[in-house]
């Protein structure tokens, strides 16, 4: 059975689901890799890392505790996870920041010398932290999309609303362990 069969017949079976979801976590990675090999001047590097720096690792690192570094990028996280999930706007959203996310790699290729694309391809693709993050927003990317053609389709949302539920869960649930994997690996190689 199609997707378009599936969606058809009303609520998305479980393996029309699991095919939406690969879509979208290849998408997802190939918006991160155009980004990550996206040609960045020097001032525009620049001016993303030092963004990110006032943004995110500053605050990354005022944090004193490991739970509460971990709480940090979790939310962080679940701020772009309320975003992607959303019907309509959620999965050009995912898309936008899997590419945004690979430029800043980009920009930091372009100013620590020794540092090339491909290792951060590499390590992104072989971090566990990195691709269960991908993996919860590609499930809510795509619960967004299944939610969009279902409201399209004028079905009631009460169908849906509990797969809705449970991809937001399940999404949010593979973050916060994400975020605690990823705290623990940047404890112990020192990285900041």
């Amino acid at each position: 059975m199609s997707l378009r069969d599936s969606l058809d017949q009303g609520v998305l079976r479980f393996r029309s689901r699991v095919k939406l979801f690969t879509v979208v976590f290849i998408v997802m990675m190939a918006s991160f890799t155009v980004g990550l090999f996206y040609p960045v001047d020097k001032g525009t590097a620049k001016a993303l890392v030092k963004g990110f720096n006032e943004t995110v690792m500053n605050e990354f690192l005022s944090q004193p505790t490991f739970s509460g570094k971990t709480l940090f990028i979790f939310f962080h996280n679940l701020q772009v996870l309320v975003m992607v999930i959303v019907p309509l706007a959620g999965f050009p959203m995912a898309v936008y920041s899997a590419f945004t996310t690979g430029l800043v790699g980009s920009s930091l290729a372009a100013l620590i010398p020794g540092l090339t694309r491909l290792d951060l391809l590499a390590s992104t693709f072989l971090m566990p932290h990195s691709l269960m993050e991908y993996a919860a927003f590609s499930l809510a990317a795509a619960e967004s999309l299944v939610v969009t053609f279902s409201l399209l389709k004028k079905r009631s949302f009460r169908e849906e609303s509990v797969f809705f539920l449970a991809s937001l869960v399940i999404s949010a649930s593979i973050l916060l362990l994400a975020a605690t994997a990823e705290t623990l690996y940047i404890i112990m190689t020192n990285e900041v």
